[in-house]
């Protein structure tokens, strides 16, 4: 698979993260453009198990996910999201992609919770209605960690290539 499509692939999830960060939200074409990107990069090798596989656990990624997103513990976006990233790390990338994202989700946590108790003994630093004022406490944009995780695991695919 040339490394444009990676690229590309890794553009797409750069801009996830970002209006992940700044709407809280995942536009429904990145995770198309994602799907679309990966048939069209699959010209580009032999037809093998892999595709097939790769379509596979995509697809069990987005129903377990979309469990999660039914108990609200997942938003949609970062089901569709996490389901079109798995298409392309498949199978032999799967485990170490949800490894990176958990890792990269809690590391995020974590400076959520670090800035918000840094709020807290630093009140002037507030904008106003924000965390720590009695505003309901901001939302986890794990798109930021997908993206990250999906980044990492298909270049470090395309490198073993």
């Amino acid at each position: 698979m040339p490394l444009s499509f990676v690229i590309s692939a890794s553009g797409l999830l750069a801009i996830a993260a970002y209006t992940d960060v700044t709407r809280r939200i995942i536009p429904n074409w990145i995770p198309i453009t994602l799907i679309l990107l990966f048939i069209a990069a699959s010209a580009f090798r032999p037809l093998d198990s892999s595709f097939v596989y790769s379509f596979l656990v995509a697809s069990v990624v987005f129903l377990v996910l979309a469990v999660a997103f039914a108990f609200n513990i997942l938003g949609g976006g970062d089901v569709k999201l996490m389901a079109a990233v798995a298409l392309w790390v498949g199978l032999a990338g799967i485990l170490e992609f949800f490894l990176i994202t958990a890792m990269v989700g809690g590391a995020l946590a974590l400076g959520m919770i670090a800035y918000q108790r840094l709020v807290l003994v630093f009140p002037i630093a507030l904008p106003a209605g924000s965390a720590g004022t009695g505003a309901p406490a901001p939302t986890l944009p794990y798109g930021v960690a997908i993206a990250a995780a999906g980044c990492i695991v298909m270049i470090a695919q395309h490198a073993s290539l």
